[in-house]
């Protein structure tokens, strides 16, 4: 687009309310819903995710509906938009031992601390970003898993354009133009491909 972009890593809230209050043009990558429409112009998905409860192996939890898990001390991290049916579930109070953390960029590094250290007994986590985060913390992470069913239907991740950057819409119609091009290429494949991701993953 013949931009040089200048990159900032923020917690997770305060990098959201940067973006929104156009204090900078885009925000990448996250969910969509109604209440961020309000807020941004969202590109074409870049990838999507699947949003998982990770665990220790040697808890031989399996789990059909919520209901089943209100007994288990629950980890997610305040602000994450996990899709509406765990969103749902923790408003109703599904989950008798909730454990919130706040939002960092390390949360959910720190959420698979306390898994390991048995101050929780799930976490909740982006699939793809859970196993990244199993393979690069060897061998402080060994001993953890994931329950193969996901806490909702899968959801695409997106970049969002701020809708108080000015020519925000035409900027983002651009980058969907723009990323159709990259991925006709095959460079959004190489990409995945380098990292070992498949093609229904987000990159963490």
């Amino acid at each position: 687009m013949g931009y040089e972009p200048r990159f900032r890593l923020l917690p997770w809230k305060r990098a959201y309310r940067t973006v929104a209050e156009g204090e900078a043009a885009m925000l990448f990558t996250f969910t969509k819903n109604p209440e961020r429409e309000k807020d941004f112009f969202f590109t074409d998905a870049l990838a999507e995710i699947e949003v998982i409860f990770f665990k220790r192996k040697a808890d031989k939890i399996t789990w059909e509906t919520f209901d089943e898990l209100k007994n288990y001390r629950i980890g997610y991290v305040d602000g994450y938009n996990y899709g509406s049916s765990f969103m749902e579930a923790i408003r109703e109070k599904k989950f008798s031992r909730p454990d919130m953390l706040g939002a960092s960029e390390m949360a959910d590094y720190q959420q698979f601390l306390k898994l390991s250290g048995k101050r929780i007994d799930l976490a909740v986590c982006v699939k793809s970003e859970g196993l990244h985060l199993i393979r690069n913390n060897a061998p402080a992470f060994d001993d953890l898993d994931y329950i193969d069913k996901p806490v909702g239907p899968a959801r695409g991740f997106f970049c969002g354009f701020s809708r108080k950057w000015p020519d925000a819409k035409s900027l983002r119609d651009r980058f969907d133009k723009e990323y159709g091009k990259f991925k006709a290429e095959g460079k959004k494949a190489a990409i995945f491909d380098k990292y070992g991701i498949s093609a229904s993953a987000a990159p963490c």
